[in-house]
């Protein structure tokens, strides 16, 4: 679903998945300086990656082989289980430097730094050439050794340590599809969608209702099975008669799949109106997705009267760290309504202090 500038879309599609295209990275250095240096009874060391949608891991991660703490370069490529084209517009790559000591006969594994990066730029263009990302240190008390859900960007101390990475080059500028040409495939998707569903057995219709009004109500924090996640997708237009079903059906989404994308961005310009309390829920960390955040922000200016802002104005500013991009709507909306607002603008200052 990506487009290659100056072809024709729908050619360019094409040929990636012909030629199977997928994720690659190659040549990953470290500069190792203060900190990371110091790291007492590290024997080998490798870099972690996994590409992510925020909380969703969309393939198997993929490690660097491991070489002595001393000289930190990797001249291999990392191929992750991903086509180019099923890349989603908001998916990060999520790096660590990871440390291998031994301990009791037992390896231990242990992240010391780790960085997230965006793999479009703020004008859609997919990352290639050579980047230099400059890492964090790891919070304490984390196990993890990927951070999927911190910020994206180099760290501005630029003493800290430095983790260099080379795409794969393409012979054009690789862009994410503009909105006409994702809906010209989603139509031809759901052509597709309608001839498998005809194949189908026919089933209880008014059972499956009941069953999909179950999932909706379950609590926001309750995990959602395969099954329905199945049943929530493909009854994905009856929950357009629950607007405020729309989180749980983000959830059934496959974010590393064009076709499921594709159909969900063009559901979102049918959605009816969802409650302020759900608007602020779809921007939570796990729904990554730009345009779905976006349709979060417009039915918060809608919903939300200045009252209402004042009392989510907490919440609102601390959601603003999991957006991609510094330029974004919810930015913006904050700054509309602190400037009309008296005290909407002092709270705001205060809040983002």
């Amino acid at each position: 679903m990506l487009s290659c500038e100056h072809d024709n879309w729908s050619n360019f599609d094409l040929n990636l998945t012909s030629m199977g295209y997928v994720v690659r990275i190659v040549k990953i250095s470290v500069e190792f300086i203060d900190g990371l240096s110091s790291s007492k009874g590290v024997e080998m060391i490798y870099v972690k990656t996994g590409i992510f949608h925020g909380t969703e891991l969309l393939c198997p991660t993929r490690d660097t082989s491991q070489v002595v703490f001393s000289n930190p370069k990797w001249e291999e490529w990392l191929e992750y289980d991903l086509f180019v084209p099923d890349i989603p517009r908001s998916a990060r790559l999520c790096l660590s430097v990871c440390s291998v000591s031994r301990r009791k006969r037992r390896e231990e594994h242990c992240a010391i730094a780790w960085g997230n990066i965006n793999l479009f730029d703020y004008k859609d263009r997919l990352l290639s050439d050579r980047v230099s990302v400059h890492l964090w240190a790891m919070p304490k008390g984390m196990d993890e050794l990927l951070n999927p859900i911190d910020t994206t960007g180099s760290n501005p101390n630029r003493d800290s340590p430095c983790l260099v990475l080379e795409f794969e080059r393409f012979s054009s500028t690789v862009v994410f599809p503009t909105m006409a040409e994702i809906e010209e495939y989603a139509n031809f998707v759901s052509k597709l969608d309608v001839q498998e569903e005809s194949k189908r057995m026919p089933s209880d219709a008014q059972s499956e209702f009941e069953t999909l009004k179950e999932i909706i109500e379950k609590d926001p924090l309750s995990e959602i099975s395969e099954q329905e996640k199945e049943l929530l997708w493909r009854l994905r237009r009856e929950c357009m008669a629950i607007p405020d079903s729309l989180p749980k059906l983000l959830e059934a989404v496959k974010w590393n799949s064009r076709d499921d994308v594709a159909q969900m961005y063009m559901l979102f310009k049918e959605w009816p109106q969802v409650s302020p309390e759900v608007a602020l829920e779809l921007l939570d960390c796990k729904y990554a997705d730009k345009v779905e955040r976006d349709h979060a922000v417009l039915w918060l200016n809608s919903g939300l009267t200045d009252d209402l802002m004042s009392q989510y104005l907490l919440q609102l500013v601390q959601v603003i760290k999991y957006e991609s991009y510094y330029d974004n709507n919810l930015a913006k909306l904050l700054l509309r309504r602190a400037l009309s607002n008296r005290k909407i603008g002092h709270f705001f200052f205060w809040h983002l202090k």
